[in-house]
């Protein structure tokens, strides 16, 4: 578990910038704007090449939020040389954007949050780097902490010293050996422990392997694993082997057919922690910052900026988050007419679809 932040800690006034689609926007953003900062971008297509170094606050743990804002989507476009954005200041929060070059990942505790990423790449000496809600190609990287949650991948092949791959559809191969929840794996799988998924094609598991729907070969490394179709559920730590399940394949339609499941559901065995080292019922927070918000720190939060000391929490607090101040007026090369319309997330829709709901249908009706 990451130690907590200690010392007396202030709150940070930061200011909410606002910029068009002009050719100097990257310029512009860096000559205005200071660490910690929210900076909005007006809908359109912005020229790619950005090496955002701005970063947050870390000694916070406040990032810079780049974020659209108003109406239409924001397109980062490539360079000359495939480039949309490099991130290399350290802190930095990316929220329902569209990349259509390669994004690059060069300074620890980045979080790509509701975006729509064409390209992927992560420097190998990155601490942390946190993947949510997204819309990826193939996504391969090595760092030392990390989480992805609730994205549709193409492919997946992540190594980190300590982190979290739960709740994807991943269309291809997936590959991990950190701690993998409630995934849709079209392909073949190749991790350590997994809970609560689904595979189409192979599985190779090394450690636990519990409560998974299983449709291809399996090996099954941890001597505790019993995977039989005939086996009371208990006995076959909750496994399904079916190589029959797939009714649809246009659709991914996995249910298992002429199966009865009389099993009570029973809880993964030597799994009473989440990939915090806290009890499941416990949230992060950061000592003084949580004391000055006045509440924990939701577990989106959590997932967004790592695992520090955390505090019990009833299910469903909502975190408190503060209005942003009034925006500036934007810098461009043409005056341009700030929508009075909110923040329209228009990265990759949070709603499940045919594929990324199909997850969290088979567990309702596994349970």
């Amino acid at each position: 578990m990451w130690p907590a932040l200690v010392g007396v800690v202030f709150a940070h006034e930061f200011s909410t910038l606002t910029f068009g689609p002009s050719p100097t926007w990257c310029a512009d953003l860096h000559e205005r704007a200071a660490p910690g900062d929210v900076v909005l971008l007006l809908a359109g297509a912005y020229p790619g090449g950005c090496d955002l170094s701005v970063g947050g606050l870390v000694e916070l743990n406040e990032a810079l939020l780049l974020a659209p804002f108003g109406n239409g989507p924001v397109v980062i476009e490539p360079d000359g040389d495939g480039l949309s954005l490099r991130v290399s200041g350290d802190t930095t929060r990316l929220l329902d954007l569209a990349f259509t070059g390669r994004l690059e990942v060069t300074a620890p505790n980045v979080s790509i949050d509701t975006c729509d990423v064409d390209t992927l790449d992560v420097d190998p000496g990155v601490g942390r780097i946190t993947v949510l809600w997204s819309r990826l190609g193939a996504v391969a990287f090595s760092v030392g902490d990390t989480v992805v949650r609730g994205n549709v991948l193409d492919s997946l092949d992540v190594s980190a010293a300590t982190g979290l791959v739960a709740d994807n559809t991943i269309l291809g191969d997936a590959t991990t050996d950190v701690v993998f929840r409630r995934n849709l794996v079209v392909g073949d799988l190749t991790a350590v422990d997994v809970y609560a998924s689904i595979v189409v094609g192979e599985a190779d598991v090394a450690g636990r392997l519990f409560g998974s729907t299983l449709l291809g070969p399996v090996t099954a490394g941890d001597p505790r694993n019993s995977i039989a179709t005939v086996a009371a559920l208990p006995e076959a730590q909750g496994n399904l082997l079916c190589s029959d399940c797939l009714v649809d394949v246009s659709t991914l339609d996995v249910r298992p057919v002429g199966v009865a499941l009389d099993a009570v559901p029973v809880e993964a065995p030597d799994d009473p922690l989440d990939f915090c080292s806290q009890p499941h019922d416990r949230v992060g927070a950061v000592g003084p910052i949580a004391e000055l918000d006045g509440v924990p720190w939701s577990a989106y939060a959590r997932d967004r900026s790592g695992c520090f000391e955390a505090v019990a929490v009833e299910p469903g607090t909502p975190p408190v988050r503060p209005p942003p101040p009034t925006p500036d007026p934007p810098d461009s090369l043409d005056p341009i007419e700030e929508p009075d319309a909110p923040i329209v997330r228009q990265g990759c829709s949070t709603a499940p679809g045919p594929i990324g709901g199909l997850l969290s249908l088979v567990m309702r009706w596994r349970s």
